[in-house]
């Protein structure tokens, strides 16, 4: 009998390792799957890099500071939260909302105040609706907006995920060089009228209803012929939003005869990312100014003259 229960003890024993074994290996290699009655989380963890800023990063959330936002999204296109941090050398930030194993998304925004994010929490003020793909976002002010996605496919051998997001300019650069301009100017300014000033997560760029005004800066040293040269130093303007069309370019002169404005347009758009320095000459916007026609009013000298009727001539046409 003794022996017939050490048996049947070390056989339960036995029973009772593989299982464990059998459980440990499972584990292992399989994760955890989640379901509706464990309240499994994945860490997923983003780090954000703008591989050549355009403004130099502040260290501290404060409401003049530029921040960074990032963006979880689902396999639907909806974002189910949005959390961000200070611009710096090391931008990370981590999401503890995914619930489910598949396939999710990480956008980014970088450059935007505090303020000027859209929310996906309800309880806000910044909260404007449900966030997609097709939220359009908006443009507040002129700096250096980048924007970039990851994408990451969650399953249940994994539970943390660290992701790289590289972000791409929104905004576009511009500088602006004029030539020769004669002694008696005293005040450029160009203006570009119809740039874009909203954006979605795809990249897409909207809008042609922004002005954006810059003034040029009298060259401190003077030409040879007696004029000047004026400029813009290169600096962040909106984007224009048709990439494949010509971007209107209104330029205001102020000289000893009043004020002119000269309206033209050019085949290099400030597209975002890009960066266009434009150079003329004041003889081409002197041609402009000839170019254009003005009806001068009826002078008020009346010259008075006589004339006689002379000979008569006769009509010998019948009908």
């Amino acid at each position: 009998m003794k022996t017939n229960f050490l048996f049947k003890s070390k056989c339960f024993l036995v029973i009772v390792c593989v299982s464990a074994f059998s459980v440990s290996c499972t584990n292992h290699f399989s994760g955890i799957e989640p379901d509706s009655n464990n309240d499994i989380r994945f860490v997923i963890k983003p780090q954000v890099y703008i591989s050549d800023p355009w403004t130099v990063s502040t260290k501290a959330i404060g409401a003049t500071d530029p921040i960074f936002m990032c963006y979880l999204f689902d396999s639907n296109g909806n974002a189910i939260y949005n959390r961000g941090n200070a611009l710096g050398d090391n931008m990370t930030t981590t999401f503890e909302e995914a619930d489910k194993t598949g396939n999710y998304s990480i956008y980014c925004v970088t450059g935007w105040f505090i303020d000027e994010y859209p929310q996906t929490t309800k309880d806000t003020e910044l909260y404007q609706g449900p966030i997609t793909l097709d939220t359009e976002l908006y443009m507040c002010s002129v700096k250096d907006i980048c924007l970039g996605k990851q994408d990451i496919s969650v399953d249940a051998s994994q539970m943390t995920y660290n992701v790289v997001v590289n972000v791409d300019h929104i905004m576009a650069k511009a500088a602006f060089l004029i030539e020769n301009v004669p002694l008696d100017v005293t005040d450029i300014t160009v203006t570009l009228p119809k740039q874009a000033n909203k954006f979605k997560f795809d990249g897409t760029i909207l809008g042609n209803t922004q002005s954006q005004t810059l003034a040029l800066v009298k060259g401190s040293e003077q030409n040879e012929n007696g004029t000047y040269n004026w400029s813009v130093e290169e600096t962040i303007v909106y984007p224009y939003a048709n990439e494949t069309g010509t971007m209107p370019i209104h330029l205001t002169v102020a000289n000893s005869t009043g004020e002119h404005t000269f309206k033209t347009e050019t085949s290099a758009c400030c597209s975002k990312g890009k960066r266009v320095a434009f150079k003329t000459g004041w003889n081409t916007i002197i041609y402009y100014q000839n170019a254009q026609v003005n009806i001068n009013p009826w002078t008020d000298e009346v010259i008075n003259a006589e004339f006689d009727l002379g000979g008569a001539e006769t009509n010998n046409n019948q009908e």
